[in-house]
């Protein structure tokens, strides 16, 4: 895709990254990679994961049912919204959990801010226990793709000049 086509992808949402990448210490071009690649800059992103509700269903609902929130217990229920990733940064609703956002509507994380925000914690929190943003990021699309890291860099690079540095 050409340069300028993901500029306007992800323009509504170069103010966020700044604020959320400085928050989190992490490169506002490698978020904005991170949003490219995840969502394509649509903030309504909304993707069924049923493989990850095959893998990891038990683990999830044994981490719902210890959390003190009942919002997580309601959304549990539902398969396919539970094993969907939501938003810019296309969380999934038990990651999101995981990282402290406990939201009453699953749709909450269609917020742009709280999507930002709660990405940049997460490829954060990768950062910090692996050393480098190449493995971060392979941590943060589960490690299945290892051609992710390149394709966010490719998509970071074509954004670049638009935050600061």
């Amino acid at each position: 895709m050409a340069s300028n086509a993901r500029k306007e992808q992800i323009l509504p949402f170069v103010f966020l990254i700044d604020k959320c990448s400085a928050k989190w210490d992490l490169p506002a071009d490698v978020v904005a990679g991170l949003v490219l690649t995840e969502s394509s800059g649509n903030p309504w992103a909304i993707r069924v994961e049923r493989g990850f509700w095959r893998r990891y269903y038990e683990g999830v609902k044994a981490n719902v049912l210890r959390s003190k929130s009942a919002y997580d217990d309601k959304w549990i229920k539902y398969p396919d919204i539970a094993s969907c990733s939501y938003g810019l940064c296309q969380i999934m609703l038990p990651v999101a959990w995981e990282n402290g956002f406990i939201p009453k509507f699953p749709t909450e994380l269609l917020d742009p801010e709280d999507n930002i925000d709660l990405g940049c914690k997460i490829l954060s929190r990768h950062l910090q226990r692996v050393g480098s943003i190449h493995k971060a990021l392979l941590r943060y699309n589960g490690g299945g793709d290892p051609e992710y890291p390149h394709r966010v860099m490719e998509a970071a690079k074509s954004v670049s000049d638009l935050f600061r540095t």
